[in-house]
């Protein structure tokens, strides 16, 4: 009996001793980069070779990999314009590591264009240069063409909307809000040496006609000095994103991307390609672009984000200059994702029922009705933010003999954005309120005031029944729809918006170069001629289930004569047309500038560099007050408006 109690214990102890064993072995990797003058790089990368596993370091330069076993491991730790380091690292560490990262002396000579026209390097110019090259692009994978800026040092990016719409933040320099046009208020977004479009506007900006794929050679950042002088609406940066050329051989590639998001369950799917080469004696090449197809991180149903573009210029080459001609059409849809419902704003986590990765977007919708302006348009949910690109452009490099150097670049642009999209405006609405049956119309004009018994179904089934006596009170008298804990009562409150904006833009861009000695002068000038037509307003109102994946309801009122009336049309929307104004925009711009900038490199280790930029804006346009649809006329043309009825015996 002894013996086993012994042999008990010491199986307990044994038992013990491997248990604080096993959780020994448990441990992590912590350190600090920083460049070679001790200031951090937010943002650097750290990838284990061992096992693939990855951080990132905070906005003290501080990183941390969690859940490793002790052993000796080797840490690849790398910055965009800085060499890359492998460092031997033993777990458990003894001390925390310093990661100094040195000038990556290759970036630092490459030759750089954007915001100075006279080819200078990154070492020998007195403005902030940050290059992004095609490989290091490949690498980073990014899902938008503002995300591949947060690579850059001063940047920061905001990109929690998607592939578009993100808002970029440089240098200090702040932006109002996040919706596509204030977030580019203050940096030019350039597409191979003019910017991407001059007109900015509410939910209407550049990132939404500028994707990375395979054709884009490399991105320059230029911040500081004379680029904000040389660069249209540039104060915070110039961010050129500049196009492969072909070169004296033929070369092509391929590339795939597949990959699951948001809760491991919703496929990506990519393919970019991009050949290029000679054509004839000083002429050659490039065509490329990109086709993808995702569920997104919240799927709601549809396809989150499909589409492309494809690219190409031609490039002639004689002895004393260059010939560029761009071409570039994009046929792209973009879903811009919704708030999650969370319990409260000091916790902020997702109320019961959702997650990070749930949708509040109303399923697959199809509505069609009279648009001012636009005739019958069809509002497809799915089509989420749909932007098309057309343009052609031209960019001209003349020697002009004594050092003097012309640089042109022109491009004409067709762009619109049609977004059928309820602009972050879904929110839960009570059905015992009497103000939601004001918002519905059952309250406008008077003789529709209805009394009686309200049903709400969903899928042909019953989920909450509303009694009103007088047609001003409502009560509650049984419910089975979801969300109930979230907010008693209630149904999503979907309007279903409708925007389409059309820009019709020719940019032009030229500059005088000259270099004497250690002196650089560059004179120039900017143009830009864009027309707006827009329209924008309320299709109708889509209620809906407040669960993640919202069903559309039907809504049906009964009145004391056993009259019923349908509150919603078959696809469970209400005010279908009626009752919405819509606002009617007819815009031109346009905008002049004149610069001087100089460039005094007075020793090796200092530069002088000034200048001044002169800048006309002018707009003139209509701009429409909303107008209420005619309802009457429209019922007579057969549409389903309002509260149409059917008499039940």
């Amino acid at each position: 009996m002894k013996t086993m109690r012994f042999i008990r214990i010491l199986i307990l102890f044994l038992g013990f001793g491997f248990s604080a064993t096993s959780f020994a072995q448990v441990g992590k990797i912590q350190g600090k980069v920083t460049d070679s003058k001790g200031l951090v790089l937010t943002g650097s990368s750290i990838v284990i070779v061992e096992n693939n596993k990855s951080g990132s370091a905070d906005s003290n330069g501080d990183f941390t990999i969690e859940n490793l076993k002790n052993g000796n491991y080797q840490i690849v730790v790398s910055y965009i314009g800085f060499a890359t380091r492998k460092i031997s690292v033993k777990v458990p560490q003894t001390s925390k590591l310093i990661v100094v990262l040195q000038d990556d002396q290759a970036a630092l000579d490459e030759v750089v264009v954007t915001g100075v026209f006279d080819k200078r390097s990154a070492l020998n110019s007195s403005i902030a240069i940050s290059t992004v090259n095609a490989v290091q692009m490949q690498k980073m994978a990014p899902t938008s063409a503002a995300e591949l800026l947060k690579n850059v040092p001063g940047i920061f990016v905001n990109n929690s909307l998607g592939e578009i719409r993100n808002t970029v933040y440089s240098r200090g320099v702040t932006t109002g809000n996040n919706d596509g046009r204030w977030g580019y208020d203050y940096v030019s977004m350039q597409e191979d040496g003019l910017p991407v479009t001059n007109a900015l506007f509410a939910n209407f900006g550049p990132d939404m006609f500028l994707r990375a794929d395979a054709t884009l050679d490399k991105l320059e950042a230029v911040r500081g000095g004379t680029a904000s002088i040389t660069g249209a609406n540039a104060p915070g940066g110039v961010f050129n994103y500049i196009s492969k050329t072909g070169g004296k051989t033929f070369e092509g590639e391929i590339r795939t991307k597949l990959g699951l998001e948001g809760n491991g369950k919703n496929p990506y799917y990519r393919a970019d390609f991009n050949i290029g080469g000679p054509l004839a004696k000083n002429l050659t090449y490039n065509i490329g672009g990109f086709y993808r197809k995702s569920d997104g991180g919240q799927y709601p149903g549809y396809a989150s984000n499909r589409g492309g573009q494809i690219k190409g210029n031609l490039v002639y080459k004689y002895e004393t200059g260059s010939l560029k001609l761009l071409v570039k059409s994009l046929n792209d849809h973009n879903l811009t994702a919704e708030g999650i419902p969370t319990n409260s704003y000091t916790d902020m986590k997702p109320s019961e029922g959702f997650s990070n990765t749930s949708s509040v977007l109303p399923p697959a919708i199809s509505l069609t009705t009279n648009v001012p302006t636009r005739g019958d348009v069809t509002y497809k949910s799915s089509d989420l933010w749909h932007s098309k690109d057309n343009s052609v452009g031209l960019n001209w490099e003349q020697k002009l003999g004594r050092g003097w150097k012309l640089t042109n670049n022109a491009r004409f642009s067709s762009m619109s954005v049609e977004a059928f999209t309820p602009l972050s405006t879904v929110s839960p609405i009570a059905m015992d309120n009497i103000v939601t049956y004001f918002i519905l119309g059952a309250l406008h004009p008077p003789t529709q005031i209805i009394p009686g018994t309200y049903t709400v179904s969903q899928g042909g089934q019953p989920i909450m029944s509303i009694q009103s006596f007088s047609g001003f009170d409502y009560h509650v008298t049984s419910n089975t729809a979801p969300g109930s804990a979230l907010s008693p009562n209630s149904l999503f409150f979907t309007p279903l918006i409708y925007n389409y904006n059309k820009v019709s833009e020719f940019r032009d861009q030229f500059n005088f170069n000259k270099k004497s000695g250690n002196h650089t002068f560059n004179i120039g000038g900017f143009f830009d001629n864009s027309s707006l037509n827009r329209v924008s307003g309320s299709m109708g109102v889509s209620l809906n289930t407040i669960q993640n994946h919202p069903q559309t309801v039907g809504i049906s009122v009964t009145n004391p004569g056993n009259v019923t009336y349908q509150v919603t049309n078959p696809n469970g929307i209400v005010n279908v047309g009626a009752d919405q104004g819509y606002t009617i925009i007819n815009s031109k711009q346009s905008q002049k500038a004149v610069y001087f900038a100089h460039t005094w490199e007075i020793n090796d280790k200092l530069t002088f560099d000034w200048g001044a930029r002169y800048e006309n804006v002018r707009n003139h346009g209509t701009n429409n007050p909303p107008s209420l649809v005619d309802s009457t006329k429209a019922e007579e043309e057969g549409n389903q408006l309002k509260w149409y009825h059917n008499t039940k015996s």
